[in-house]
């Protein structure tokens, strides 16, 4: 399995998977299917990121509209392999404060936000460690 982003790979993932003996191709193939998915879905996303030899970590008001807004940001920021953790820090009806950890650059994690349809802007022009995250486009089918 390859993934790829921005129309480049970004990693394989391979798993072998043997054929008993007298098994239908048929009954073969979902089996197959089986193995790799639950893989996937064991965690195959919070391996190791080829690419990513840095961590940090960063503090980021998202505005919401609501509870179930922040919930499904949220989540769409779990599925980002780059992302290792996403702490609720603070939480009113308008934003969430929340602390990212990553794995790479902050722009690599730009780029992987990117993907969500969040940009990753500092929030003070002065250079302070206050970020924030903005909407772009249209929300992301996930």
């Amino acid at each position: 399995m390859r993934r790829y982003r921005g129309g480049q790979s970004v990693d394989v993932h391979a798993d072998a998977v043997t054929a008993n003996p007298g098994e239908a191709r048929d009954a073969f193939y979902r089996r197959a299917v089986a193995a790799i998915a639950a893989d996937i879905e064991g965690g195959w996303k919070k391996g190791p990121v080829p690419g990513y030899d840095q961590q940090g970590s960063l503090t980021a008001v998202l505005p919401i509209t609501g509870l179930d807004d922040w919930v499904r940001v949220r989540e769409r920021l779990a599925a980002l392999p780059a992302i290792r953790k996403v702490a609720l820090v603070a939480l009113t009806l308008q934003e969430a404060t929340i602390e990212i950890e990553y794995l790479g650059s902050v722009d690599q994690l730009k780029i992987n936000l990117a993907e969500t349809n969040l940009d990753l802007v500092r929030g003070d022009p002065l250079g302070q460690q206050t970020w924030r995250l903005a909407r772009s486009g249209a929300p992301a089918a996930r």
